[in-house]
């Protein structure tokens, strides 16, 4: 048996958390089903379990399925769904036409599932783990509004959106990244093997050496002595973090910092709000209330800043405020949302409103991350090279030291 901490919806339309104990996720979610709760978040709530379980996945066996898979996956179950045919006559057919046997398996597993009487979302939580977090909110929401496939379209529309920007940014990363290895060759080289050779010259000249000449030298001794502890304190500092940011206060803080830089915050911002009001707007097509539906919407965000200025948005919707009013409340949230949500209010289309902030603040902070990386490129390339510069001037100006004082 394991300990799950759990988000629900309640009948009213109220967000409980809570803790239970199941043997499977598939228990878990029958469980909070028969208690009259609607699943938004399960999880196990021991860590150690949670990782267990992730490590236990067959990651390299034959026809294991990958989290690459996950756009085509959707994109075949959302196309089928669109053209007419139920779900598991799509994953019927999604599993005969997929040429990757992981796909075909993993159709194979899901229709299973649905043929036991489970629903779509607990389906895939079971068995595609490797999903995006706020995948399974959305589909459950789908599936009680009846509008799985629109809900299919806004998640293989974001996730499609997601890789190009990964690929963009990766493809804007690789000079860089060149050219640091570059760096950290060449200042392997200097330390370790150039400048031990012309060590034993500066010594046997005698000669009062330029500083910078000294700390090059006295750099090569310390990394030959206890260089060692460089990527093992870097190993460290990476754990010591990873550590810090599991405290919710750390994490806070840490989330609300991010969101304070220049341009990249602003992005991380955009990036998460705007995803979360294209949510909302698929979500409010299937009737749903807003009361119902901002608790899964608020399922997509990572940042705890953001987090809390949507629980703060729930429950003044939940005393009759306005949307658009606490949108404006919030110093996180874009002046662009309050304004547009306000015409959405006051004419009654308030999805297509928060589909255009969401569709507006997607863009925006896709513009600024390729801003960022803009900046970030030639910044870096001249830092490296007034590295490699001060390397070779302090060796070139020690020898020149020693070649005066033997003239």
């Amino acid at each position: 048996m394991t300990d799950f901490r759990y988000e629900a919806l309640a009948r009213d339309g109220t967000l409980v958390r809570g803790q239970l104990v199941a043997s499977t996720l598939a228990d878990a979610n029958g469980t909070l089903a028969q208690r009259g709760l609607t699943p938004v978040q399960v999880a196990p709530a021991s860590l150690l379990t949670h990782w267990r379980a992730r490590l236990q996945q067959p990651v390299f066996a034959a026809g294991s399925f990958r989290r690459t898979d996950t756009l085509p996956l959707l994109q075949s179950l959302s196309s089928l769904l669109t053209a007419g045919l139920t779900i598991d006559r799509a994953l019927a057919v999604t599993a005969k036409v997929q040429q990757r046997g992981s796909m075909a398996s993993a159709s194979e597993r899901l229709l299973t599932h649905l043929r036991e009487g489970r629903s779509v979302a607990v389906a895939l939580e079971t068995e595609l783990p490797q999903l995006p977090p706020f995948v399974i909110p959305m589909v459950r929401a789908g599936e009680a509004g009846g509008r799985l496939p629109a809900v299919l379209q806004e998640l293989t529309g974001y996730l499609e959106r997601t890789q190009q920007l990964r690929r963009r940014l990766g493809s804007a990363l690789i000079y860089p990244a060149v050219l640091a290895v570059m760096v950290l060759v060449t200042l392997f080289v200097v330390v370790g093997v150039v400048l031990p050779r012309f060590e034993q010259l500066f010594l046997e000249s005698r000669a009062a050496l330029p500083a910078a000449t000294s700390i090059m030298l006295g750099v090569g001794r310390w990394l030959s002595r206890h260089g060692w502890w460089i990527p093992v304190g870097m190993v460290m500092a990476a754990i010591g973090v990873w550590a810090l940011r599991q405290r919710p206060s750390v994490r806070a803080w840490m989330d609300q910092r991010m969101l304070g830089l220049p341009i990249f915050g602003v992005a991380v911002a955009n990036l998460e709000v705007g995803r979360a009001l294209s949510t909302l707007a698929t979500l409010l097509r299937s009737g749903l209330t807003l009361q119902r539906l901002l608790p899964i919407s608020r399922a997509v965000l990572r940042n705890t800043a953001l987090l809390g200025a949507f629980d703060r948005i729930e429950r003044g919707v939940r005393e009759g405020r306005p949307l658009s009013r606490l949108f404006g409340a919030e110093r996180d949230m874009h002046p662009l949302a309050a304004h547009l949500t306000q015409v959405g209010e006051e004419t009654g289309r308030l999805d297509a409103m928060l589909r255009e902030v969401g569709d507006t603040l997607t863009r925006e902070g896709e513009q600024r991350l390729e801003r960022v990386v803009a900046i970030v490129i030639p910044g870096l390339t001249i830092l490296m090279g007034l590295v490699v510069a001060a390397m070779v001037s302090a060796v070139l100006v020690g020898v020149l030291s020693v070649n005066d004082l033997a003239i």
